[in-house]
């Protein structure tokens, strides 16, 4: 069967493939690196006689492996090639062991082949990589784990990508700062107005009747003074002030509109008014009595109690059942054990008493009792 992979380079499509033509002596292998629009028509052509099998194992993002079989003079052996992008063609023709290959895998940068001996015998070979790239941890290190899984085909679309999803955390952090400051900030002035309380001056002035000040002009200076209007100062009770405010903050924690700062706050206030009233209550109420000291409790007289009732003769009881007219007596139950799989954990109920061992219903593990 034709094998064919598809590569990119320098943003155009690649398409590497190859194939068997002919049988017995006469086989070849046809390879050819052809563009997106087939305009290559030149094809490489490479004696294999024999060949059954071609298999191609993409192992980078820049090479390709080939590997097919033929019968030389050494008998089925399995050859070896390559192809880099950028390459015109295919690289082949290399012996790596005897045997037809059937199928190659890998194991990172290293390739394990499957070959099948004319005597039927598989054996896999490895076919390490002497020169490993290190491309990976010097060009991009830690940027490049973080782009690996964000969407886009090359690394400026990742790269945008991680702008756009970095510019909307920054946007969402910055919004809970505010958020969270405008909170505690209404909730520390609730909690000073709160604990401080205000006081409001009222003021009420009166129009004056008369000066306040008169100067005499006969040159005894008498200074008169008018008390009949005084300024009228009325302070608001700070007792219905811290109750309002109070209220106003309790209502706030019903309604869960409230922070959990505000919350614990309310919390130790009701505890400690509960405190409060609990220790009034506990000064107003008389001390416990030693036990020496109760009063002894009112017993009745006995000539105040009311006589039994006289004992039955022996002829008013009632006649016993006949023996026919019994309820028959409750049946014995059956005996029965509660036997546990240690395979799958079932609890089993099991009524024969002569059984030694059984099967699971569940997981058909043999049970030993």
């Amino acid at each position: 069967m034709p094998e064919m992979m598809v590569v990119e380079h320098k943003g155009d499509d690649v398409l590497v493939a190859a194939w068997i033509e002919g049988s017995g002596r006469s086989s070849e292998i046809i390879s050819v690196v052809q563009d997106s629009i087939w305009s290559v028509e030149e094809y490489s052509n490479l004696s294999a006689p024999g060949a059954s099998k071609i298999v191609m194992m993409h192992t980078s993002e820049d090479e390709i492996k080939v590997y097919h079989d033929e019968i030389g003079v050494l008998g089925p052996v399995t050859r070896y090639g390559l192809y880099n992008i950028g390459d015109s063609e295919i690289a082949l023709s290399n012996l790596i062991a005897k045997g037809n290959v059937i199928g190659a895998g890998s194991i990172g940068e290293d390739a394990i082949v499957i070959m099948s001996s004319p005597s039927g015998l598989i054996s896999g070979m490895k076919i390490a990589n002497i020169n490993p790239s290190d491309t990976g941890d010097d060009d991009g290190g830690i940027l490049d784990l973080i782009l690996s899984p964000l969407p886009g085909d090359t690394r400026e679309d990742k790269m945008m990508a991680l702008g756009a999803i970095g510019g909307f955390l920054l946007i969402l952090f910055l919004s809970v700062i505010v958020v969270l400051r405008r909170s505690h900030r209404e909730e520390e002035e609730l909690e000073v107005s709160a604990e401080t309380g205000d006081l409001e001056l009222l003021v009420e002035t009166e129009e004056d009747d008369g000066p306040l000040v008169a100067i005499d002009s006969d040159g005894e200076s008498e200074l008169v003074v008018s008390t009949g209007s005084t300024p009228t100062v009325v302070l608001e009770d700070e007792e219905e002030i811290e109750q309002s405010l109070t209220e106003e903050l309790e209502a706030k924690v019903e309604a869960g509109n409230a922070s959990k700062r505000l919350e614990r706050r309310m919390k130790r206030k009701n505890d400690r008014e509960a405190k409060e009233i609990f220790e009034n209550l506990s000064k107003n109420l008389p001390p416990i009595p030693p036990p020496g000291e109760l009063p002894p409790l009112p017993l009745p007289k006995l000539e105040d109690l009311p006589p039994l009732p006289a004992i039955p003769a022996p002829d008013e009881l009632p006649m016993p059942p006949a023996p026919g007219m019994l309820p028959p007596l409750p049946g014995i139950p059956a005996p029965q054990k509660t036997v546990t799989c240690s395979a799958c954990g079932a609890n089993i109920t099991v009524k024969d008493m002569t059984l030694r061992k059984m099967d699971c219903p569940v997981c058909s593990e043999v049970i030993n009792m």
